[in-house]
C-alpha cells in the first residue's frame, strides 16, 4: 500500500505531491518554522527596547528578515494543505481532498 502511494505521488507534479507528516524534510521545515516563530515574537520587544538608540536603525535592519519570515508563514499554510495527517485511530491519511477539508475546518 505504501509503495503504491509513493509511486502515485512521484507521478504527480512537484506542486501537487502530498508530504508525509513524519518525513525528514517536513520535520526540518517544522524546526525552522519554530525558529521563525521565535524571531517573530522577539522582534516587537526588540524594536521597542532599541528604539531609543538613534545609531541603530532596527526597523530598517530587520525589514528583510521579517519580510522573509512572513513569506515563510504563507508557505507554511500552503504546505499544511499538502501534508498528510494521522487520525486518532492511527491511520495515515494522504488523500489531498481529505487533508484540505481537515485543515480548512480545523
Amino acid at each position: 500500500l505504501r509503495a503504491a502511494w509513493a509511486r502515485r505521488n512521484r507521478a504527480w507534479p512537484w506542486w501537487a505531491r502530498v508530504v508525509h507528516p513524519n518525513s525528514t524534510g517536513r520535520r526540518a521545515w517544522d524546526a525552522l518554522t519554530g525558529l521563525f516563530v521565535l524571531v517573530s515574537i522577539s522582534q516587537v520587544p526588540l524594536q521597542y527596547v532599541l528604539r531609543w538608540w538613534p545609531y541603530l536603525p532596527v526597523a530598517e535592519t530587520l525589514a528583510p528578515l521579517l519580510a522573509f519570515v512572513r513569506l515563510w508563514f504563507v508557505a507554511e499554510i500552503l504546505l499544511n494543505l499538502r501534508t498528510g495527517y494521522v487520525t486518532p485511530e492511527g491511520t495515515l491519511v494522504m488523500e489531498p481532498t481529505r487533508i484540505a477539508r481537515r485543515y480548512l475546518l480545523s
